[in-house]
């Protein structure tokens, strides 16, 4: 074989093996980190493709003298690690008793009704592996997983602006019209960062400015953190509003594991 054939070949593996490796890489790029400032606070937004997703959510403990089931606090970062997921954020309200951790809302383990559903908070279901906002009775009864928010912000594109206009950090959870993407989203607050927080109202202008079609006020405040991971451990994207910074241990959590 002449030079000239060789250095041609050379030259046509070297651009063939460069596309499938940028191929390759655009393959695993599965979700974007958007950092920005809406109105008054900083905000940082996971926006994630929406396909072939694996979904965690924290693991409820039968107590045989309550006869009950109940949730041990940790941070988000610990959760991710503990799953073994690739995001994680906080999600629902709760309540403590005896320093145990109790759902205020829906919460569905493994096909098991852990705690009923509140009228006007939101509501989240997974069912084999695919997120719902907003879901209909049926879905939920039909689900195998699911978790509560607090309010409402969009429902199928729908939304009223008659919040109270007080504003603190705040955790949303949105899925676009067609489902295609989801989000989620931690708005800085408290004077953490310059940031003031976002009031409910703002927090669905906010989702709006993102095209959400369904959008979930979650558990906000100091609980409000959002992590993902980097070379094998967590990295917090947001300033979270408590003493250094720290984050808080709270119950619920929602972990996402990107496809390989």
């Amino acid at each position: 074989m002449n030079k000239k054939i060789l250095t041609i070949l050379i030259f046509i593996l070297s651009i063939s093996s460069g596309l499938m490796l940028s191929k390759s890489i655009a393959k695993k790029v599965k979700y974007k980190i958007i950092k920005g400032y809406f109105i008054n606070s900083n905000y940082v937004l996971v926006k994630i493709e929406n396909k072939d997703l694996r979904f965690t959510i924290s693991k409820p403990i039968y107590d045989k003298k309550l006869n009950n089931y109940y949730f041990k606090g940790q941070t988000t970062s610990h959760f991710l690690i503990s799953n073994n997921v690739d995001i994680a954020i906080n999600t629902s309200p709760y309540e403590v008793k005896q320093n145990m951790f109790f759902p205020k809302g829906l919460y569905i383990y493994n096909k098991k009704l852990i705690s009923k559903q509140i009228t006007n908070y939101g509501e989240i279901t997974i069912k084999h592996n695919k997120i719902v906002l907003n879901p209909k009775e049926e879905e939920i009864k039909d689900s195998d997983y699911g978790f509560s928010g607090f309010f409402v912000l969009i429902k199928n594109g729908n939304y009223k602006k008659n919040f109270k206009d007080t504003r603190h950090p705040r955790t949303i959870i949105g899925t676009d019209k067609n489902n295609k993407y989801l989000f989620l989203a931690t708005i800085e607050g408290r004077g953490v960062n310059n940031s003031k927080g976002a009031s409910l109202n703002e927090a669905i202008d906010f989702a709006l400015s993102y095209e959400m079609d369904n959008a979930i006020n979650l558990d906000g405040g100091g609980s409000s953190t959002l992590v993902v991971k980097s070379n094998n451990a967590p990295r917090k994207l947001n300033f979270t509003a408590n003493i250094f910074g720290q984050e808080r241990y709270v119950p619920f959590h929602l972990g996402i594991k990107l496809p390989n």
